[in-house]
């Protein structure tokens, strides 16, 4: 099959034609993956399903919480540069850039926090997981970012207003810092990227590291700009960073906010779903009748109504929902954070019956 597709795909001219089969490439490949999870740890025995639920470690948490860390860290390096270079050049976009890096560490250290209140497991208090808090933890942070970025806007209005009395000065070293800051910023974007499908925090550093990549590369092209053509230049780029970085964590909060009042999945990833819990059991599943899968926390709780034979003995029954149920939660390329699988014999009834 994916040899067929990767010969049609390259015979292929249009652009269009091309992205279709490039989706349904990615679409063999995801069943493939999921499929050798299925059959590697037997998920279709519930013996083996609990045997894995018990000896599982997740490597993912652990590779996030590092990351977490050590943006904070290497944040809390670069804006000693970050400042020396401002008061060493007087540049409304460096300092715009630095205050873009003092809101990186207050919002490191919140996703420290929040990363470690989502670790704590709480099963009394919290059934499905604390992950939630990291998306709090960015809203808090977007509101901060709002506060501070008004600073630097006012800042850079009044420059423009009294440039001639502004003070400007380029050397070697504020470069040097600069170009520094952003090497730094793109080997931790390139790291955080990898990792921003399994945590919500590292998706917001990625952006982050991203966010600083551009200021601070505007920030070396105005202030050379403002020092050897026209002034102006970077009160300019100081405002213009400025709103970008406000427009990014808007997004951002707005996305958040979204997330956190549990909008449904893509359709690809119900139809990943489906295509689980149609294969699981497959001799005793006859069909999957209602399949519902919303954001919660980073990750997402999904709903599975199969359709068993009624004169399934109730053992039976039982152990085949508890292993799916079990196959949807430690499944990584799915990343549920609780799953609920329903038993029916007929299809008669509305799926809307209940919420």
């Amino acid at each position: 099959m994916l040899a067929l597709l990767n010969r049609e795909l390259r015979a292929a001219k249009k652009p269009q034609v091309q992205d279709y089969y490039e989706r349904q490439i990615s679409l063999v490949e995801e069943r493939r993956k999921l499929s050798a999870f299925q059959d590697k740890h037997n998920f279709h025995s519930l013996h083996s399903a609990v045997s894995f639920q018990l000896d599982e470690t997740n490597d993912d948490d652990a590779a996030a919480s590092f990351a977490i860390r050590l943006s904070l860290g290497i944040n809390c390096l670069l804006l000693v540069f970050k400042v020396a270079a401002y008061f060493r050049s007087g540049s409304l976009s460096v300092l715009a850039s630095v205050v873009d890096s003092i809101l990186d560490l207050c919002a490191g250290a919140v996703l420290v926090i929040a990363q470690y209140m989502a670790s704590t497991h709480d099963q009394v208090q919290y059934p499905v997981g604390k992950r939630a808090f990291e998306l709090l933890a960015i809203l808090i942070f977007s509101s901060g970012m709002f506060v501070a970025a008004s600073q630097v806007i006012q800042e850079s209005v009044a420059t423009m207003a009294n440039i001639d009395s502004q003070k400007l000065d380029l050397d070697a070293l504020t470069i040097a810092v600069l170009v520094g800051v952003i090497v730094v910023k793109v080997l931790m974007m390139q790291y955080c990227r990898k990792l921003q499908a399994v945590s919500d925090a590292c998706r917001t550093l990625y952006e982050d590291h991203k966010n600083d990549v551009i200021t601070n590369a505007v920030s070396i092209v105005s202030v050379t700009l403002a020092f050897y053509v026209w002034r102006y230049f970077d009160p300019i780029a100081g405002l213009l960073v400025t709103i970008y970085v406000m427009c990014i964590w808007a997004r951002n909060a707005v996305e958040s906010v979204i997330v956190l009042n549990g909008r449904s999945a893509s359709q690809e990833y119900l139809n990943l779903v489906t295509y689980l819990a149609y294969r699981h059991a497959s001799d005793q599943v006859l069909a999957v009748d209602t399949v519902r899968a919303v954001n919660f926390g980073g990750g997402y709780i999904v709903e599975v109504d199969i359709l068993l034979p009624g004169t399934l003995p109730l053992k039976e029954a039982h152990d085949i929902g508890e292993a799916l149920q079990l196959l949807l939660e430690k499944t990584p390329e799915l990343n549920v954070n609780r799953a609920n699988v329903h038993l029916d014999y007929e299809t008669a009834h509305s799926p809307w019956d209940h919420r």
